[in-house]
């Protein structure tokens, strides 16, 4: 924060065992706001993880990162993109953005 009086969010973490993912957001919200992420989840798919995040209003976000890219369809979209980040507003799926 700007000054000892500004409050900054922090978080501690530990694990157990030989690997750990962590799959967080960051939902900037007044204080008068309401928040507007609903949850999060996180799915191992082959090689790769599927992360979820479904909003108050009902739409899905989901991001699938697979580190050597490979060939793979996310909710009908064939990619060989290590990102892809699609949108649902329950309506069907629309690609927001591909990345290597």
């Amino acid at each position: 924060g700007e000054s000892v009086m500004d409050r900054v969010p922090t978080i501690f973490v530990t694990r157990r065992g030989t690997s750990a993912r962590f799959v967080a957001t960051i939902d900037p919200t007044p204080a008068d706001g309401e928040p507007t992420v609903g949850s999060v989840t996180s799915e191992d798919v082959g090689d790769g993880v599927v992360v979820t995040v479904t909003l108050t209003d009902g739409v899905r976000e989901v991001y699938a990162y697979h580190s050597a890219g490979l060939s793979r369809e996310v909710n009908g979209f064939t990619t060989t993109s290590k990102l892809i980040c699609l949108k649902s507003d329950g309506d069907g799926w629309a690609k927001l953005a591909e990345s290597d």
